[in-house]
């Protein structure tokens, strides 16, 4: 997979690319194949460093995400592979795969 995440650079017009591995879901999480996440203007605004609440850099924007579950952890009811499903990030951190 590929991560875009230093958005801070990418309005200096030096983005940086990463490779990062995919681990499996904890046994109380769901793995999901992200399809389309939400980017808004606060967002942007983080990236400028010019939000109230700025997450630490580097950060990966968007708080919003749906896809197809990939994989499930052992504790987790009520899903199965192939599910689609949507959902928000409780902050800024990973949703990336």
């Amino acid at each position: 997979m590929i991560l875009v995440n230093n958005f801070k650079h990418w309005i200096e017009n030096k983005i940086k690319i990463h490779k990062v591995g995919i681990s499996d879901p904890l046994a109380d999480e769901i793995q999901i194949q992200v399809m389309a996440s939400g980017v808004n203007f606060a967002d942007f605004l983080c990236m400028k460093g010019i939000y109230p609440t700025i997450p630490n850099y580097p950060f990966i924007p968007g708080l919003e995400v749906s896809g197809v579950i990939k994989k499930i952890g052992l504790n987790v009811d009520g899903f199965k592979i192939g599910d689609l499903v949507f959902g928000l990030k409780a902050a800024f951190g990973p949703l990336f795969y």
